[in-house]
């Protein structure tokens, strides 16, 4: 049962809960999980990564607590701590446990930790069995008696120790009718172990009743040295402890973008408390306290500037390389850097829910789920361990039955013990999320937030492009792109005077008469005298002189001379909104302003095509403008006036057809469409409707993250199908090889050592590819 399935349709009293796990050795402990949760009163969604150790489980809290969730994992033999605190992927300082970020990562490092101290150990001891057993008939001095027992006195703390994990897990599991690769490994080298131990401990007996003599004490010894596999046992052990410390460390990589966003957060604010400055804990930081930000500091909390003037980086959290400008009324965003000023801001929300620690939330969401097409290998992982114990029952029967007959045990016990060993599925458990993981990283890294595994396969489909107009493909709001002076005047001087008496109005076309006057270094100086002619535009007194700013109504109606209608005509004609502006009586300028096409929306457009999809605008805006803005950016299919209602049967129209949709919005009005695509897009900086009805979100203002997110979804599917396939195919030759089906051809059969080493070697690969993601 996956979480996924409900991410959208979670309503009522459904809550999520994540559990670390522990004692999870392959992709069938997964499975032993989540079909135990799923089996809990009050859980409708269950999902364990294998790649993180966790699992996030969607309960109904009035049915059952997380206390029960545990209490469900412990039942079948593995380990649940609940992971309560959901900051920033911080500890909880009062001792609870930390988000995935955190108390998992911290197990994590942990577990790698005691893993690469066991295989030093058990390498250390297993080096002498190791070169005695295959110095045997070489070096006389180790055909003795004496070397059988040291090999097994070296061989017990292997197993028991450095290896006990996959007894103790192996028992757990058979108590509860449940098996793993711990059941795997631990009957493998527990049976070469026992029937080792047991020609040991006899040969004592046979050399005491055997016939007298030298020689023939020699030919025992040698018999019992060489029908022993101590070595076998110990070096397997330690190969596959090798293998998950080399896994575990790898798979540690694929989570780094999450302790890199993780790490933006401060431990600490400047909190202001009237003269002085007092250091707090970020978590004691409340909304609407006033937080000093000095010159190369990072925001600690999310907030409005309430004094001073800078540049932040925001390349972490948006992508974005460019510094962004940021003075007083500006909001500020918790992660970002400083570069200049010292600036003064007031909190606005509590650490929990700043846009990083939603944003952390939102990718280890993403990292913890699995896409459609992870749930064959879900399903084979589920039984395969079952088919692999029996499939070594068979392959010990056929060695019994069908074996030469001199060596039948030797031969039938390699056979079997190799097969347990080399079938492990830890390569199908790690095959989806270790690329999913890497792959949420790096999108988060470039401004990309994907809501979950879904969402990578939805993207990687994509066959067609819808855009929204407004906000979208253009900035959202409006600028003044177009200036043209009168003989006289400069457009510096014009745009002062413009300011000064717009300066007080909440107009959107006041907004960008302002902007473009602070843009261009013009010095806002102080009006007087300001009215507004409703529907027509202001007028005021700007040192001494009387300014009018509006249509061209308003200044017809105050006797101004018209001197500029030709370029106000050609304007008008590209779509923009004309605004004249007259001094003292006389016409001093025209401002044509327009919602500005966003940086880079062309060249995003160009890629996408390149890309072999098909793009269309659909947007609510007049014909005319629509026709203007997309032929600026290459666009030939566009439907404009659109409702709301109306482009979400577009879109459901365009999926009848065949397409794949991907629709682009921001608004309000988009959320419909977005949520009946098969992958809805949400440019970060829109309404939160849009933004909860997507599965992608664009934290920044430039189009062309939707193909870079393409490209990266479409290489993590093709990393996917081929850690699944090469996972499979590793299984499908491995096992008959193991079994020893070359053996009446070649006289080959495979040692438990190689197997062991095979099977490490397959986890790490399936991981190491799944890396190559991080360079897309």
């Amino acid at each position: 049962m996956s979480v996924e399935a409900g991410d959208r349709a979670i309503t009522g009293t459904a809550e999520r809960c994540e559990l670390a796990l522990t004692g999870l050795s392959c992709a069938a402990c997964a499975t032993n999980v989540e079909r135990r949760l799923a089996k809990v009163p009050g859980v409708s969604g269950i999902n364990v990564n294998m790649a993180t150790r966790v699992g996030t489980v969607v309960f109904d809290p009035t049915r059952v607590s997380p206390e029960a969730l545990v209490a469900a994992v412990e039942s079948i033999g593995y380990g649940a701590t609940v992971l309560r605190d959901r900051r920033a992927g911080r500890a909880d300082p009062e001792g609870a446990d930390g988000a995935n970020g955190g108390a998992a990562t911290d197990s994590g490092r942990a577990e790698a930790s005691d893993l690469g101290r066991r295989v030093v150990i058990g390498a250390v001891l297993t080096l002498p069995v190791f070169v005695t057993a295959m110095a045997h008939g070489t070096v006389e001095a180790f055909d003795r008696p004496w070397v059988a027992w040291m090999q097994m006195a070296l061989s017990a703390p292997v197993l028991a120790w450095c290896g006990g994990g996959f007894f103790r897990s192996a028992w757990r599991g058979a108590l509860r009718g449940t098996a793993s690769m711990d059941t795997l490994v631990a009957l493998g080298t527990g049976a070469a172990f026992a029937y080792s131990a047991v020609r040991t401990v006899l040969s004592v007996w046979s050399m005491h009743t055997a016939a007298a003599g030298a020689g023939h004490a020699r030919a025992a010894s040698h018999g019992v040295s060489g029908g022993v596999y101590f070595e076998a046992a110990s070096v397997v052990i330690v190969l596959v402890l090798l293998g998950k410390y080399l896994e575990a460390r790898a798979t540690r990589r694929t989570g780094e973008a999450i302790g890199r966003l993780v790490e933006l957060q401060p431990r600490t604010a400047r909190v202001v408390e009237g003269d002085s400055l007092v250091d707090t804990p970020i978590e004691r930081v409340v909304p609407g306290s006033i937080v000093l930000i000095r010159p190369g500091e990072r925001v600690p909390i999310d907030g409005v500037i309430v004094d001073g003037r800078s540049s932040l980086d925001e390349s972490m959290l948006t992508g974005e390389s460019m510094p962004t400008g940021r003075s007083a009324g500006d909001t500020v965003s918790a992660g970002t850097l400083n570069a200049e000023g010292a600036l003064q801001v007031r909190v606005t929300r509590v650490v929990t829910d700043t846009a990083l620690a939603r944003i952390v939330r939102l990718v280890q969401q993403a990292q913890g789920s699995r896409p459609p097409m992870a749930r064959l290998a879900d399903r084979v992982c589920g039984v395969f361990v079952p088919v692999v114990l029996a499939l070594a029952l068979c392959t010990f029967l056929a060695w019994w039955w069908l074996g030469p007959q001199a060596g039948w045990m030797d031969a039938a016990l390699t056979a079997t013990v190799s097969v347990l060993v080399i079938a492990c599925p830890c390569a199908l458990g790690l095959a989806t999320p270790t690329a999913i993981m890497v792959a949420t990283g790096r999108a988060a890294e470039r401004g990309v937030l994907i809501r979950n595994g879904a969402a990578v396969e939805a993207a990687a489909g994509v066959t067609a492009v819808v855009l929204d107009k407004t906000g979208t493909i253009t900035a959202g709001r409006p600028e003044v792109v177009e200036i043209h002076t009168s003989p006289g005047w400069i457009a510096e001087e014009v745009l002062a005077l413009a300011a000064a008496v717009e300066r007080a109005s909440e107009h959107p076309l006041a907004g960008a008469v302002v902007r473009a006057a602070a843009a261009r270094g013009a010095t806002l100086i102080g009006s007087e005298g300001v009215t507004a002619a409703p529907g027509l535009g202001v007028r005021g007194v700007v040192a001494r002189r009387t300014v009018l700013v509006g249509k061209v109504d308003l200044l017809r109606d105050a006797g101004v001379g018209l001197s500029l209608d030709a370029r106000a005509e050609e304007m008008s004609l590209r779509g923009r909104t004309v605004v004249r502006i007259a001094v003292d009586g006389a016409e001093a300028g025209v401002l044509g302003i327009a919602d500005a096409v966003r940086d880079g929306s062309a060249r995003a457009i160009a890629r996408l095509r390149e890309m072999g999809l098909s793009v269309c605008m659909l947007t609510g805006d007049d014909p005319q403008t629509a026709r203007l803005i997309a032929a600026q950016v290459g666009i030939t299919q566009v439907r404009a006036g659109m409702l709301p209602g109306a482009k979400h049967e577009a879109v459901v129209a365009m999926r009848a057809e065949g397409l794949r949709v991907a629709m682009v919005g921001d608004g309000i009005n988009d959320a419909p469409a977005l949520a009946a695509a098969d992958l809805g897009v949400a440019m970060g900086g829109g309404a939160d409707a849009a933004i909860h009805a997507a599965d992608l979100t664009i934290m920044r203002g430039d189009l062309n993250a939707l193909p870079e997110a393409i490209a990266l979804a479409r290489a993590t599917v093709r990393t996917i199908k081929g850690n699944l396939f090469w996972a499979f195919a590793y299984n499908v030759a491995s096992i008959p090889l193991a079994a020893g089906v070359l053996y009446p051809v070649t006289g080959w059969l495979l040692s438990p050592m190689v197997a062991s080493a095979a099977m490490a070697l397959s986890s790490v690969s399936v991981v190491a590819n799944s890396l190559r993601l991080k360079r897309v």
